[in-house]
């Protein structure tokens, strides 16, 4: 049941976010998915939905961002996403002692930045008066209901607001059923949006999504070794809870079609 303090700040802030340009950070997942159909039913329509993507292209991820923008008309920005420029400049996952000294040579001049200064940074492209929606609620953890209780869903020092505040896991669940909109094939796999190549996403993505395990491979030759690494370590049940409830939600293939 959603946090009631929350649910009526929430309510409070959409009428001043209704007089300002809207973008939304889109990592695929559940909750900014939810903040998207919000957004639409209130009708505050975001100007652009920003994807951050660890592999450019990527077959499961691509295909569901196009059943996006086609269900929507809105349109998707990708860039790179903080981790993947830490994968990249640490070599991490490539064969031994191939283009070291170029990973050594970038650790040198770059430094991996922040999510928030890469959002910074994107929205400088849109007006000045822009706001950032975000799919942070109240059940994301202490610190975050914390956060969120304290400060409510605006961020007014960083052009921020979070329109799922005041949701719980089974009100995100509730609002995609009623919506008709699905969730990608990563829900069914490992329960969560596809954030980078771990060992507990490496084997289903090599098991179900052949295409999307091919591409990986291209740019980190050596994340089979992830699957073996799955093998020895128990398996999480918080991923197996996530898998339960939100399943039913999503697609079954990389192609993201019914």
């Amino acid at each position: 049941m959603a946090d009631h303090q929350l649910t009526l700040q929430v309510e409070d802030a959409v009428g001043k976010m209704k007089q300002v340009p809207q973008v939304l950070a889109f990592s695929c997942g559940a909750d900014s998915l939810a903040s998207l159909i919000r957004m639409i039913d209130w009708g505050i329509t975001p100007k652009a939905l920003i994807y951050y993507y660890f592999i450019p292209d990527l077959p499961m991820i691509e295909n569901y961002l196009r059943y996006i923008e086609d269900k929507t008309g809105i349109c998707i920005y990708r860039f790179p996403s903080a981790i993947s420029m830490q994968y990249y400049i640490n070599g991490l996952l490539q064969f031994p002692g191939v283009g070291q000294c170029v990973y050594e040579e970038l650790a040198k001049y770059y430094e991996v930045p922040k999510t928030s200064e890469i959002n910074d940074y994107i929205m400088e492209s849109f007006p000045s008066n822009s706001y950032m929606a975000i799919g942070l609620r109240v059940s994301d953890g202490i610190f975050r209901a914390k956060l969120l209780r304290e400060k409510g869903p605006i961020a007014v020092n960083r052009n921020e607001w979070y329109p799922v505040a005041d949701c719980y896991r089974s009100d995100i669940v509730s609002m995609i059923e009623k919506s008709g909109f699905r969730l990608p094939i990563d829900y069914c796999l490992f329960g969560r949006s596809f954030e980078s190549i771990r060992h507990w996403t490496a084997p289903p993505i090599k098991e179900h999504c052949p295409k999307t395990w091919l591409k990986i491979l291209e740019y980190f030759p050596m994340a089979n070794l992830l699957c073996g690494q799955d093998s020895l370590i128990k398996k999480s049940r918080e991923i197996q809870s996530r898998i339960t409830s939100y399943a039913h939600l999503s697609f079954k293939n990389e192609e993201a079609v019914e």
